[in-house]
Parts: structure tokens; C-alpha cells; sequence
């Protein structure tokens, strides 16, 4: 199980004097995950027990998928008599789990936003990722499959569906600013790789970039990430111009097949949403980096 990564990157972009390497350090979202339990009745209830699955093996790590489809209900969860009156809620604690480094998609809910200066000041609501194996269940847990409780005379069981990461949102407040694009680029074993940030100079100016294709590539790929436009003027291939006028926003991407030491020219520019282009999470930046590569 990866616990921890380390991503070195060079930071270059929107400066005149160069830039600098750069080690982040990222380690996966520990969480502690709860049963919701609210009566929405119009009379108290009594919750008698909650039916699953039960691991008291404090030293176990196992994927949530497989524990999900394991559930075998042979445990109960005894309540204390306490009743639950009308629209009172409960939380009931489960387990542990470690989420994926790159545990939100990229749907999102802009809920405000406040543009000031060189910033913005942005309040969303973003969907989680949900792909197999992502999510690790470590030590003592309790998934539940059912709940029994009493109302007035009448003992009740309603089943309880599986916590689906696809149906869960986080709320989030983030600076944000621009960027400049990425270059990443297509191994011949279709392994996609991260290059370097492209157009690092003033916003706004259209820039040279110049560089050599590096043996076993034969793909490479232009992407925006962040918040702003890229322009690009022109793209040459061994003194070749092969494609003109490409503009790219947000989550677009443009790539072009090339041969291994082939010599690239690219004359284009960004443009930010914001006024200024102001300084970034390390973090931030790595993180949408590091979810294009595994989506790609």
C-alpha cells in the first residue's frame, strides 16, 4: 500500500529570472467515516441494532470494494435503550480509510467566487473519485447492511446501501490563480509521462519554446489544466510548421504524433482569468498534474 508519494518538479512559471526545483511531499487523506442516522418520522423511535460485517483486527488493510462485497451480515451491533425523537439525528463511527492522492474529479460546482486582484477566492463543491481499490479500510471497522428499530409497537429493518463515493461531494475554499500550460509526453508503451510547463514568462507575450523529443516518445500532448487560456501559434517539427491556431481552456488538451529526437518549436502565449498572475499551491499544481497522468 503507497502511503506517501514525492513528485520533484521545476517551478518556472510566470517569472523573468528562472526558476528553481522543487520536492513535494503528498500523502494520502486519512478519514473517519460515520453512519448518518436520522429518524424522520413523526414520533420517536428506538434503534435496536445495526447489521454487517465486524473486523477487530487493529494491524488489517483491505480495499473497501472487496470488504463491500464480502458483506455477510453475521454481526450486531447492539444500541443502548435511548430514544430517538422526530428529525433527531445520530452519527455512528465505522472506519478508517485512505482515500487516493487524487481523490476529487474534476466536477465541480462553483459555489462563489470572489475575484480580488491577482486572486480569486473560490467556494466549491466537487464530486469524489470512486474507482476500484482506491479507498483502503485499515483497522478495526464495522460496515453496516441493515438497521432494526422499534416504532410505537412494531419492530422495523431497513436495509442500507453501500456508501458509493459517486454520490459524495466535498466543499472546498481554494485560491485560485493561473498557470502556465503543461507538456507531457506519450511513451511508445503508451506510458504517459510529465515534462515541464511551457510558456513560464510573462502572460499575455507570446514566447519561443524550443526542444528535442526524447528517444522512446511518439506522442506529445499539450494540456491546460488550471484557470486561463492557452494560445499557441504555431507548432514545427524539424523547422516544419505541422499546426497553426490551437486554443485551449480549461481541461482541454491538443497532441500530435512525433518521432523520437525530432527538434519542436512552439511560439504561444497564456492568458489568466485574474488581473495578475499570483502564486499557487505546490501542492495544488502537482495534485492536477498527478490526475491527468492517471487519467491518461
Amino acid at each position: 500500500i503507497d502511503f506517501i508519494k514525492c513528485m520533484l518538479s521545476y517551478e518556472a512559471c510566470g517569472g523573468d529570472s528562472g526558476g528553481a526545483y522543487c520536492e513535494n511531499t503528498d500523502m494520502k487523506p486519512t478519514w473517519d467515516v460515520f453512519l448518518y442516522i436520522t429518524n424522520e418520522t413523526e414520533n420517536s423511535i428506538l434503534i435496536n441494532e445495526l447489521i454487517g460485517s465486524h473486523n477487530s483486527n487493529y494491524k488489517r488493510f483491505d480495499r473497501l470494494d472487496n470488504l463491500w462485497k464480502n458483506l455477510n451480515g453475521d454481526y450486531k451491533m447492539k444500541f443502548p435503550v435511548m430514544k430517538v425523537r422526530s428529525k433527531q439525528s445520530i452519527l455512528v463511527p465505522l472506519f478508517n480509510c485512505l482515500a487516493p492522492f487524487e481523490y476529487q474529479t474534476e466536477e465541480s460546482i462553483i459555489i462563489n467566487e470572489n475575484n480580488f486582484g491577482e486572486y480569486a477566492d473560490q467556494f466549491s463543491l466537487t464530486q469524489m473519485n470512486n474507482k476500484p481499490g482506491g479507498y483502503i479500510v485499515y483497522g478495526k471497522s464495522f460496515l453496516p447492511k441493515a438497521i432494526t428499530y422499534q416504532k410505537q409497537n412494531e419492530m422495523i429493518t431497513v436495509d442500507i446501501h453501500q456508501l458509493d463515493f459517486e454520490r459524495t461531494y466535498t466543499l472546498s475554499t481554494v485560491i485560485r490563480c493561473g498557470s502556465c500550460p503543461h507538456l507531457f509526453f506519450t511513451q511508445k508503451d503508451g506510458t504517459l509521462k510529465y515534462s515541464k510547463e511551457l510558456f513560464t514568462q510573462k502572460p499575455s507575450q507570446l514566447h519561443k519554446e524550443q526542444f528535442i523529443i526524447p528517444l522512446n516518445v511518439k506522442q506529445l500532448t499539450i494540456a491546460e489544466l488550471e484557470d486561463e487560456e492557452t494560445f499557441i501559434k504555431s507548432i514545427s517539427v524539424n523547422g516544419k510548421v505541422v499546426k497553426n491556431d490551437i486554443h485551449l481552456k480549461k481541461g482541454q488538451s491538443f497532441s500530435i504524433e512525433v518521432n523520437e529526437l525530432s527538434e519542436v518549436e512552439l511560439i504561444g502565449k497564456y492568458e489568466t482569468r485574474y488581473s495578475n498572475r499570483g502564486i499557487e499551491s505546490l501542492n495544488f499544481r502537482n495534485s492536477i498534474i498527478g490526475r491527468f497522468l492517471n487519467e491518461g
